[in-house]
């Protein structure tokens, strides 16, 4: 093959190798949230919304975290909702009310 073609192929398989990662990282905020939606400002900054409220800051005032690719946006919101679920599943462990109930 030709220097040329060898490179087309590398480049080909990165492009394959993100579209791959992207589509698993939005099946994993999908998973959580069903009707997740990426919406766009008119700066062109990607955020990912469901029934109106930013996945990502929790609130529906304001968006905190815009990203320039949608493919940013996705994977930020997939560790923010991998992040909130660890929280969740570990504040016993950070609740005051029990900790003094073992200790005192």
């Amino acid at each position: 093959m030709k220097k040329r073609n060898l490179r087309y192929l590398q480049t080909r398989h990165k492009e394959v190798d993100r579209r791959q990662q992207f589509e698993l990282t939005k099946k994993a905020v999908l998973k959580k949230h069903p009707l997740a939606v990426t919406q766009c400002t008119s700066d062109g900054k990607f955020y990912i919304t469901e029934n109106g409220r930013n996945i990502i800051t929790d609130t529906s005032l304001g968006f905190g975290y815009l990203f320039g690719s949608v493919y940013d946006a996705w994977k930020n919101a997939s560790i923010c909702t991998h992040a909130q679920k660890t929280i969740n599943r570990n504040s016993k462990m950070f609740d005051l009310e029990l900790i003094n109930k073992k200790v005192g």
